[in-house]
């Protein structure tokens, strides 16, 4: 037992260090994206939108995180020595990898807790939050500011602003379409934000085009809000919203549209398969770590990311292109290279028991 605290001591501590060193990786990158996604709002929004980016991560940051913590204790186990002399004091590999299971097995089932239940309301929490932080930014826009750019695309500027109305604008608005797409010049401009509409109206309009300009005059256009926010409002009647238990049960009803209720199918059995992510990274990334015991730390690192990376890639590709081919069950899609990762893993963890 003092042995197998030892190992698990190791494990947590290295696990504590990924997963920490990967949200601090990851920071930035997200920071650029969310600043990209709210429409440059202000701090305070992007502060209350950054926690909830990393909570919606996690599924993916900790078995990461796992793994690399596997691969690099029980490369280091092997490095050291240790485990040949585990090996030669008759202690069987497989009470040694006892706690790198039961710690798979924790992870496990708090990735699981997320993507089934925790996931689908942290999906719903950003998609509002993001419609709401936009358009509350659209309508308090702190006085002097004359530019505003759409986060669905588009960007509009003035000269100078009285209240709502703009003088002097250059407008580069989305539509639904090439044609619809406005991109302008106007003398003056004024918008007006309601429920689920944009609608400016332009004075002196003169409307740009590569070909050939356009006088206009007046004009007033309307735009969907949930173009220009780059989201709809969520509803948590839909499918991609609701937990697993509300799923399963929308499904055995048949509450779901029937051109949606394939891909309904694979998203519940997609985060059972996501649940088990840690225990696959457990067989192959013990083995892992004792064959590249010769190398360096950072090269058994590179190779445990570039499982994961495999992994995550080939799991979300694959299973999408089989739900929308249609040639084989939602559950096989789900859960393909999860059993064939399991395979190989299993393959790996009984040669280096054997050995």
């Amino acid at each position: 037992m003092i042995l197998q605290w030892y190992i698990l001591r190791q494990l947590l501590a290295a696990f504590a260090i990924s997963v920490l060193g990967m949200c601090f990786v990851a920071l930035p990158g997200i920071t650029v994206s969310a600043v990209h996604k709210l429409g440059g709002v202000g701090l305070g929004p992007l502060l209350d939108y950054l926690p909830l980016v990393l909570a919606d991560l996690f599924p993916y940051i900790l078995p990461i995180g796992y793994l690399l913590a596997v691969v690099s204790t029980y490369g280091r186990l092997a490095a050291d020595n240790e485990w040949t002399a585990m090996c030669m004091a008759r202690f069987s590999p497989l009470r040694a990898f006892l706690p790198a299971l039961l710690l798979s097995l924790l992870v496990g089932a708090v990735v699981f807790l997320f993507v089934a239940n925790l996931n689908p309301v942290l999906a719903s929490k950003l998609k509002e939050f993001r419609r709401d932080t936009v358009l509350t930014m659209m309508k308090t826009l702190s006085p002097g500011r004359t530019e505003l750019r759409f986060p669905g695309g588009g960007y509009m500027n003035a000269r100078y602003r009285e209240g709502n109305v703009l003088r002097d604008v250059i407008l580069d608005l989305p539509g639904r379409d090439k044609e619809e797409r406005m991109f302008a010049i106007a003398e003056r401009a004024e918008f007006l934000i309601g429920t689920e509409t944009l609608t400016l109206r332009l004075d002196g309009a003169k409307k740009l085009d590569a070909a050939q300009d356009f006088y206009l005059g007046h004009v007033e256009l309307v735009r969907d809000l949930a173009s220009l926010t780059g989201s709809n409002r969520p509803t948590r009647n839909s499918w991609k919203f609701m937990t697993s238990v509300e799923l399963w049960r929308a499904l055995s009803n048949d509450e779901i549209p029937a051109k949606e209720r394939r891909r309904a199918r694979f998203e519940f059995h997609n985060r059972a398969a996501v649940g088990c992510t840690a225990l696959l990274f457990f067989l192959v990334g013990a083995p892992t770590g004792l064959r590249v015991r010769r190398g360096s730390g950072l090269g058994a690192l590179a190779i445990g990311v570039g499982y994961a990376l495999v992994y995550y890639l080939l799991a979300m590709r694959m299973g999408k292109v089989l739900v929308t081919a249609g040639t084989v069950p939602e559950w096989i899609a789900a859960w393909c290279m999860t059993v064939v990762g399991a395979g190989i893993g299993l393959l790996a963890t009984w040669r280096v028991v054997r050995q």
